[in-house]
């Protein structure tokens, strides 16, 4: 065996171990919002309904930074049943305090917003369909998914 062999079959080992450690964290980073009612990629439909509270609490703390989440009480029908719901945005989401004004700028409390809710399971709704933290995960699984064809092809080689 050659010393470019050698490398090569390292190289691949190290690729597919750096993948599994990305999809142990997507799946860390899922799971619980799956347990809460969030699906990858689920479809929304929309409804009328009414904000009741709107708010936003420190969700994480460093010596430097303070994170804020948004929170948000709704109330909503769909079928003639009707549903309270409490997320703003799919899965959860934690960001700098000015994000997070931001994205509640325009928003107040006992007043109408459009409701977005999953059809197959109505209970399970949101304010804003984007959570602006998503892009991280399909950016990892993207690199999980190369890592593992690259890492596979070349232990093959």
């Amino acid at each position: 065996m050659s010393n470019s062999q050698s490398s090569g079959g390292i190289a691949s080992w190290i690729w597919l171990l750096v993948s599994a450690a990305i999809v142990v964290l997507i799946a860390a980073v899922w799971i619980p919002e799956f347990k809460d009612g969030h699906r990858p990629f689920m479809k929304f439909a929309s409804t009328q309904g009414m904000l009741t509270q709107l708010d936003s609490v420190e969700c994480n703390r460093t010596r430097n930074y303070v994170s804020m989440m948004p929170v948000v009480h709704f109330e909503y029908s769909v079928d003639g049943n009707n549903y309270a719901g409490d997320r703003f945005v799919p899965g959860n989401w934690c960001a700098n305090a000015d994000e997070v004004n931001a994205a509640l700028r325009g928003l107040k409390a006992n007043t109408n917003v459009t409701v977005y809710y999953s059809p197959k399971r109505p209970e399970y709704a949101v304010l804003k369909v984007d959570n602006p933290g998503s892009g991280f995960v399909a950016w990892f699984l993207f690199v999980a998914l190369a890592g593992t064809i690259l890492g596979y092809r070349n232990s093959r080689a």
